[in-house]
């Protein structure tokens, strides 16, 4: 019997029409835990040296976000525009194809390293979707990701609870803008 295996990063949304292919494949391999093969876009493995991590030294970025495919609809994009109500533009740094200001892969994580927090929006809010978004532009780069994708308990089952800031943890967007400010002011916490 012939093996086909689907194989996507993407959730379902993004994908297209596969109703042609039912009955298709056997397998699945994607970022949700419940494929035939989980495979996650990064994952925390142990230090192999004894040294001490030194956080990257931070400009006067509070907030940092790389985005090139904007859509006013999306959940994403609705937090950002209620988020800049709150924080003062001067202390936000978007890049991205979206905002004319991209950013070479050279170039990305030093910039990002910069920001105390960084926008982890994912594009959809799907089961164990989790993209390089925590995993590469926000923890690679030593800033505090600020997450908008699935329940916190999922964040939980890869990184630490206190790793991270999930926006849904918070009453209103004003309340996670305040406490934002508040982290940034206090080096110890």
């Amino acid at each position: 019997m012939q093996k086909w295996l689907w194989l996507s990063l993407e959730p379902p949304m993004n994908n297209h029409n596969l109703s042609n292919y039912n009955g298709l494949f056997n397998w699945t391999m994607s970022y949700r835990r419940d494929a035939d093969i989980f495979m996650p876009y990064g994952e925390l493995v142990s230090k192999r040296t004894n040294g001490t991590y030194v956080i990257p030294k931070k400009s006067d970025c509070l907030v940092c976000w790389v985005v090139s495919k904007y859509k006013a609809n999306q959940s994403r994009s609705l937090v950002f525009q209620q988020l800049k109500k709150h924080i003062p533009s001067k202390l936000i740094e978007v890049y991205g194809l979206w905002s004319r200001r991209p950013l070479s892969n050279k170039k990305l994580l030093s910039t990002i390293s910069q920001c105390y927090f960084y926008l982890a929006f994912e594009n959809s809010v799907s089961t164990d979707y989790i993209t390089e978004k925590l995993w590469r532009n926000s923890l690679q780069a030593g800033s505090v990701p600020v997450v908008l994708g699935p329940p916190r308990n999922i964040y939980e089952l890869s990184i630490p609870p206190e790793s991270f800031i999930h926006v849904k943890d918070f009453s209103s967007i004003k309340a996670l803008a305040t406490f934002l400010n508040q982290v940034a002011a206090d080096r110890k916490r």
